[in-house]
């Protein structure tokens, strides 16, 4: 598959060409002066920090809460307490809710929605995740990624939100 893996332009628009289906880890990283972005709707990649620091980011973050890209949430971090993740989604791009510490709820809808690494990575307040079976998962206590038995996506998203969070001598987050 063709992929960017790294911009070296200085343009204000940047029209990926139709042919080019990713954009590989930090490929448009810093480049703020990237105001205008035109996805070919054969796009379906975005890796870790992809648009971070870019024109294009900082504006969207002012418009949307979930910034999709072809069925990719690429970014969410202004989301607020509950992200409802679109049904349409058909993926959630790696550090797309990172850093997110007002994020307490996530409801997903598509059970065939991938979910990258890192996604939710030091997301400290998220408590509740809700499949689209009805399924309720909650962590209280760090020690519950060992006592209970959450789905492996369940187990990987909260151990990601937790990653940096410190824990009073009682095991309680």
């Amino acid at each position: 598959d063709d992929g960017i893996v790294r911009f070296r332009g200085d343009a204000e628009k940047v029209r990926i060409p139709d042919d080019i289906v990713s954009a590989e880890d930090e490929a448009f990283r810093d480049h703020l002066r990237v105001a205008d972005i035109d996805f070919p709707k054969g796009f379906r990649y975005s890796g870790k920090l992809t648009f971070s620091g870019t024109g294009w980011l900082e504006k969207m973050r002012k418009i949307v809460r979930f910034n999709m890209v072809n069925g990719l949430l690429i970014d969410a971090v202004n989301c607020g307490e509950i992200a409802e993740i679109p049904e349409n989604t058909q993926r959630i791009c790696s550090w797309a809710f990172a850093g997110n510490t007002e994020l307490k709820v996530l409801i997903l809808k598509n059970d065939r929605l991938s979910v990258d690494t890192f996604a939710f990575r030091n997301c400290i307040n998220l408590r509740e995740i809700h499949f689209p079976d009805g399924n309720i998962y909650t962590l209280k206590r760090f020690s519950d990624l060992e006592n209970k038995n959450y789905p492996d996506l369940v187990k990987r998203i909260f151990t990601e939100c937790i990653n940096c969070f410190k824990m009073a001598g009682n095991g309680i987050l």
